[in-house]
């Protein structure tokens, strides 16, 4: 598939393409972003980091300097050691076999916490409190029954969707509805979008939960679910791609159309984007750049 120039596209990337090409190693991409003429996406933070639910298209800028800036700026703050933490308990949740790691996670966060909050005098006797109690609270479910998860098909088949039950859905039919029709009742007292995380039960300060977590955290049920799940999900060195998807998919509500040759995160966008009523278009095909 080759795209016609024309004036009227633009091209977007995100921070999450910098992640991509960090793991990969491969900066071909950023050659590729610059013939495009690619602009950044950057969400849009308050004073209290937190997303406000607006985005920022910057103007051009070469896509090599401004990779080479977004590694300079991760490298004074260690990122990827929270990163490594969620990675643990997601991959755990899909029976990985690390429960000495996810043992160690409670004291793991806490020493991530203090390590981006020391240097810049951060911590308070307040705040030390609070990570003392999420620390305990973390302890209580690391300890109890995330160990006794088994894989996925155990965990899928034990309530009711195994054997690719929900996989089998029309990807047309709004498939969230028809999901939601077999969990309901095994889910009393939650909304379907608190079911698929679009209304959190913790919104975590936020008085709304922004569009962009909540697709997030959709794009993660439905792998679980197992509704065209990506391939890996128990293993640990899988799950950092498993989450681009998940913040691409959630980018794109800023955008006309996402594009991907990869049908398994076409068809979970496409789910999200009809449950939203999102007109998003999603290209199957990537064009001959």
């Amino acid at each position: 598939m080759k795209l016609p120039d024309s004036n009227d596209t633009v091209w977007i990337y995100s921070f999450e393409n910098f992640n991509e090409i960090k793991r990969s190693k491969n900066m071909q991409f950023l050659d590729v972003l610059a013939n495009l003429d690619a602009r950044m996406l950057e969400l849009e933070f308050n004073k209290d980091f937190k997303l406000t639910g607006r985005a920022f298209l910057h103007e051009y800028q070469d896509p090599h300097e401004l990779y080479a800036q977004w590694l300079e700026r991760n490298s004074e703050v260690p990122i990827e050691d929270g990163i490594n933490l969620y990675v643990h308990f997601l991959a755990r949740l899909a029976g990985a076999d690390n429960h000495n790691e996810i043992l160690q996670h409670p004291n793991n966060l806490k020493k991530f916490l203090y390590s981006i909050l020391s240097p810049y005098d951060l911590i308070t006797s307040e705040l030390e409190s609070q990570i003392e109690q999420a620390v305990s609270d973390i302890q209580l479910v690391t300890g109890g029954v995330i160990q006794d998860v088994k894989n996925l098909e155990n965990s899928r088949a034990s309530i009711g969707i195994g054997k690719g039950v929900v996989n089998n859905f029309p990807i047309n039919d709004n498939p969230l509805l028809l999901i939601w029709e077999i969990m309901r009742d095994k889910a009393p007292g939650m909304t379907i979008d608190q079911f698929y995380g679009f209304d959190p039960i913790d919104k975590q300060g936020y008085d709304n939960w922004p569009c962009f977590l909540g697709i997030v955290g959709c794009h993660t049920v439905l792998n679980f679910l197992g509704f065209h799940p990506d391939k890996g999900l128990s293993i640990i060195k899988k799950i950092p791609g498993i989450m681009s998807d998940a913040n691409h998919t959630a980018m794109a509500i800023y955008c006309d159309a996402i594009m991907s040759r990869d049908k398994r995160f076409c068809a979970k966008a496409r789910a999200i984007y009809d449950y939203l009523e999102l007109d998003i278009k999603i290209l199957n095909d990537a064009p001959n750049l």
